[in-house]
């Protein structure tokens, strides 16, 4: 089974084999040691722990999803994170209101998690349009405001798609 697939400057094709490949994943693994650094002093025990279990979910559920044997369970799991990134999100504006953390840092880590968001998905969800009927290659554009990728969803038979990945 083919686990994805990522274009190198050259245009060939790699395999990616295993999550801890994602640019997705990495960035928001990055994103939850910093913040674990950040809080690593703070008393206010309730709010910490979850700012840090939904900063640990992102990359979590991006792991989960791709281990698991089928696209709309890996997609599932891609739209999770997304919601740990949104909540992580309010819970950082929260904490730099009442002085957890300075607004400085909070903006910081909000900036990445809008980019993780959109790492994810681009605007309008397109792996909620794909046609799993479609035998062949899909290619869906994902454009953050910094990069930008192509998603490839491969399918094995037309009514299955491999795991999704790929960035560039």
């Amino acid at each position: 089974m083919e686990t994805g697939i990522r274009r190198q400057e050259t245009g060939k094709r790699t395999k990616i084999e295993r999550f801890e490949d994602l640019e997705v994943w990495k960035k928001s693994v990055g994103l939850s040691i910093q913040i674990y650094k950040e809080l690593k002093n703070c008393k206010d025990y309730g709010l910490r722990d979850q700012i840090q279990r939904s900063a640990v979910s992102v990359p979590s559920n991006i792991a989960e999803g791709y281990e698991r044997n089928t696209n709309k369970e890996y997609i599932q799991f891609l739209h999770i994170a997304k919601g740990s990134c949104g909540e992580l999100r309010t819970q950082l504006y929260i904490a730099a209101e009442i002085g957890i953390i300075t607004k400085d840092k909070s903006q910081e880590f909000i900036k990445i998690t809008k980019e993780i968001s959109a790492m994810l998905f681009s605007v309008g969800d397109p792996l909620d349009q794909f046609n799993q009927d479609t035998a062949g290659e899909i290619l869906i554009p994902v454009r953050c405001s910094t990069f930008s990728y192509v998603l490839f969803l491969s399918t094995e038979t037309p009514t299955e798609l491999s795991p999704v990945s790929c960035l560039l």
